[in-house]
């Protein structure tokens, strides 16, 4: 019994290598993990830098509009980058 349960663990070992590249479906787990963990990471850092570029865009367009426009704006835009870095 033992040694048909392990002839079938073996068959089935081979065939994830062959469906994965990975000698086990634990090691094809954390291999998909990893990637998305750098994705989310990626994401995450493309949506600070978008709220960086927003907040310019806010003190930009408050610059002619005086010294209060442009604290309020530069608040706002921190407000937006903590937030996105949050999420990140």
């Amino acid at each position: 019994k033992e040694a048909a349960e392990e002839a079938v663990k073996n068959v089935v070992d081979r065939q994830i290598e062959k469906l994965t590249g990975s000698k086990s479906l634990s090691e094809e787990v954390e291999r998909q993990a990893e990637r998305l963990r750098a994705e989310a990471a990626a994401a995450g850092e493309k949506l600070v830098r978008a709220a960086e570029e927003q907040r310019q865009k806010l003190v930009d367009g408050a610059e002619s509009k005086g010294a209060l426009a442009k604290v309020a704006a530069r608040k706002a835009g921190d407000k937006l980058v903590e937030e996105a870095q949050k999420q990140a």
